[in-house]
Order: structure tokens, then sequence, then C-alpha cells
């Protein structure tokens, strides 16, 4: 871990944070286009959906297999997925650092169906119901988002139970479209893994998300609100905050622990500490994190509905020596990084956009 002591690599450090956060909203937008066909006969592939993972942005291919995708924020690393029924999902991982126009193209390869003596069994509907409310919680959340989420096909999830410890898996052919009533999203979710297992659950998704058209101007109101209070004191704030140093200002503090169950051994890190765990990374809107053992985040500006107090309280730790983070609160490595406590309960209902921008809605 590098230790800064001294003020001018501080402000040299909070210069450079600045002027790349001003360039960096001065900049366009950046423009993804492409072509989709069948790996097998060469022939282009109409209706597939690609989109970036976790964002609003999205096309369909045309009728000769091309797809445009506009107005995509140039300072990130994103996936790009295509998808299409009866073919296997694909993705790229892309980098945007500036306002062009990126070609990605794709070769869908056909799904092999696997023929095979099985047999079928029909799923017990009690247990089945049984699952499926774990389920929902467990992808969900807990949170009062979380109540106000549907699963409009439900009917697409196949479970399976092993034992020796108890496990609950989750499987579906097609996409799940979750409507999301509290932040105003239709969420189409491509799971690629799902298990609960000693009361933690582990899961891998791909998300697009829609943006619902408002009834009436209350209810878009009510929309921002909710997205806002989403935003605020999640993962994402906090480490859009901690990389312009603005922790304090925004309402976190931040400790460092070595063990997780011990609270004794708490030490507060003043911003010159946040500076150590941060290194420049390679573009100006890039940092790498990187500490050891425990992260202790306090927010004090919600309450947490969840344990009834008036603070919300995470911990975050690293699978390996650093990730990269933008200032705009992406974490690149986000498999690489476990979440415990409120960040830990929070599930799908308070997930927003990479492309939302607080406050502009």
């Amino acid at each position: 871990m590098i230790n800064y002591n001294k003020s001018l690599i501080i402000g040299l450090l909070l210069g450079f944070l600045i002027v790349g956060d001003v360039a960096a909203q001065n900049k366009n937008k950046a423009t993804i286009s492409g072509r989709v066909i069948n790996n097998n006969t060469g022939l282009p592939l109409s209706y597939v959906n690609v989109f970036l993972t976790n964002t609003t942005k999205g096309s369909t291919t045309n009728d000769d297999g091309h797809f445009l995708i506009r107005g995509v924020p140039p300072f990130g690393s994103y996936e790009l997925v295509a998808s299409m029924m009866g073919f296997e999902t694909q993705n790229q991982l892309i980098k945007l650092i500036k306002s062009d126009t990126l070609k990605v193209d794709f070769r869908l390869r056909p799904k092999v169906i696997q023929m095979q003596e099985v047999v079928v069994e029909a799923p017990d509907a009690k247990k089945w119901r049984k699952n499926l409310e774990i389920f929902k919680v467990e992808l969900l959340g807990k949170t009062g988002n979380a109540f106000e989420c549907v699963i409009l096909n439900p009917e697409v999830i196949n479970f399976r139970i092993e034992r020796n410890p108890y496990s609950l898996y989750a499987e579906t052919d097609v996409p799940l479209e979750i409507i999301n009533h509290a932040l105003g999203y239709k969420i189409h979710t491509i799971l690629n893994y799902f298990k609960f297992e000693n009361e933690t659950c582990y899961y891998e998704t791909k998300l697009q998300f829609v943006e619902l058209e408002a009834e009436n101007t209350n209810q878009k109101k009510r929309w921002i609100k909710n997205r806002m209070k989403a935003y605020n004191g999640s993962l994402r704030h906090f480490i859009a905050a901690l990389t312009r140093l603005r922790l304090k200002a925004e309402g976190f503090s931040m400790y460092k622990r070595s063990i997780l169950d011990n609270d004794h051994n708490d030490s507060y890190l003043d911003k010159k500490h946040q500076l150590s765990l941060l290194q420049l990374g390679l573009h100006p809107f890039e940092r790498r994190l990187k500490f050891k053992n425990y992260l202790k985040i306090i927010y004090k500006n919600e309450e947490d509905e969840i344990h009834s107090r008036n603070f919300q309280e995470s911990f975050i730790t690293l699978l390996q020596d650093e990730v990269t983070i933008t200032t705009s609160g992406q974490i690149y490595e986000v498999l690489a990084v476990v979440n415990y406590g409120r960040w830990g309960e929070e599930r799908l209902a308070e997930e927003l956009p990479l492309d939302y921008e607080p406050g502009k809605d």
C-alpha cells in the first residue's frame, strides 16, 4: 500500500481530479455500431437485442443485422451483450475513452439442444411457490423498493435443490422481465447463475434497463425522488465520493477493520488516509482502489429501514489486490468486491443503470 505523506502530492492529485472531471463533463457521448451474423451460415441476424449491461443503452438489429447505440458516456468499461432466442448469448468487454464511434461485430452460435431420454416430472406446485418466494427475496432484496417489484414471467424459472448442505439453484432459458414500480424501470434480466446456500446468496445477472413512461407528473416526481434515494448511500455513491475525496461532505465516514466481526479494532480514515487507498488509473476518470482486510462505511444521511436505525452500515473487502474504479462510481472488476451489511442486503430492487446521472432526471 502506498502512503502519501506530503501535502504537495495531495494537492497535485486533487487538482488532477478536478481537471479530469471538468474535461469529462465537457465531452460528448460516444456511439457504438456493428453487425450480428449467424456464425454457422454467415447470414445476418435481425431482431437481435444488443445492449450495454446495466444501462438503458441498447438497440435491435435490422434486416441486415446492423445495430446502432447512441448517447453512451465515454468514461468507462462496459459489457456489450448480444442476445437472441435460439442462439448462445455473447458478450464483449469494451472501453470508451472518447466521444467517437466504436465498431463491434458479433457472430452468434445456434444453441445445441442435447437430445437424450429423460423422465419429466412435473414440479410440486407448493414447493415451487415456496422456492419462488425465497428467490424473490434473495434477488430483489428486503428494502421498501423490493415490495414494488414484479416478476412478469416467473413461470420460466426452474428450481433445483441439492442436499448436504441445502442449496437452492434457479435457472431460466429466457430472460426474466421485471418491473420496478418504485424506480420506474422495466429490467430485462439474463440470469447466468443463482445459488442460495447457508443464508448467503450468490448470483450473476446481465441487466438491461428500460425507462417506463410516467402516467402523470406526480408519478414522474416520485420516480425521481426514489432514484435519488436509491443512489444516496449506495456503493456507487461511495465510490464516486471516494475518488473525489468528498466522503465527509456527502455523508460518509470510513474505517479500516482487520476482522469483520470485531468492532473493537475500527480505525478512522481521514482524507489523507483515504488518499492512500487510491492510485491513478490509465485514464483521467479511472482510479485503482487497493486495501487489505475490510473497510467499514457509515452513511449518516439516510436511515436503515431493515435494521431500524438512523444510519446505514456497510463493509467491503477485495478478492484481489486491487480493483479499477471510476469517478462516476463504476467498478470494473465487480465480482472481486464482496459486500456485507446494508450493501450486502441491497439487491436488484435498488439497482440503477450506469448511465443514471444523479440530479439530472
